[in-house]
């Protein structure tokens, strides 16, 4: 399988030792992978699903939509917590770097 630019750019910028941080990424790729799934879900069909019960029909909002707003939450929390990682991450490496803070620290701050 294919790596998308998420997961590397997210292996390039975090700990690779870190089990901890590295059992993040994953759970946030796993989640992302689902997230994006039900999204397809959802706009291939209707926002809403029709229920039969017998002689009973009714409409309700599709599961998938509610589903996607509880990994939505689960994605920002992880994602906060993976982007304070990403920050240690990047302070270590610049540190460790063998010119650090010669060439680029009149970069720092830049977009």
């Amino acid at each position: 399988m294919a790596k998308s630019g998420l997961q590397i750019y997210l292996e390039k910028n975090t700990d690779p030792d870190d089990n901890l941080v590295q059992q993040k990424v994953k759970r946030y790729l796993r989640l992302t992978t689902l997230f994006k799934k039900l999204d397809d879900s959802v706009k291939s069909g209707d926002p809403t699903v029709t229920i039969k019960n017998g002689k009973q029909k009714y409409e309700k909002l599709n599961p998938a939509i509610t589903e996607m707003q509880k990994l939505n939450s689960q994605l920002l929390a992880l994602e906060r917590e993976i982007n304070i990682d990403v920050k240690i991450w990047q302070n270590i490496m610049r540190k460790t770097a063998p010119d650090s803070g010669k060439e680029n620290s009149h970069q720092e701050g830049l977009v």
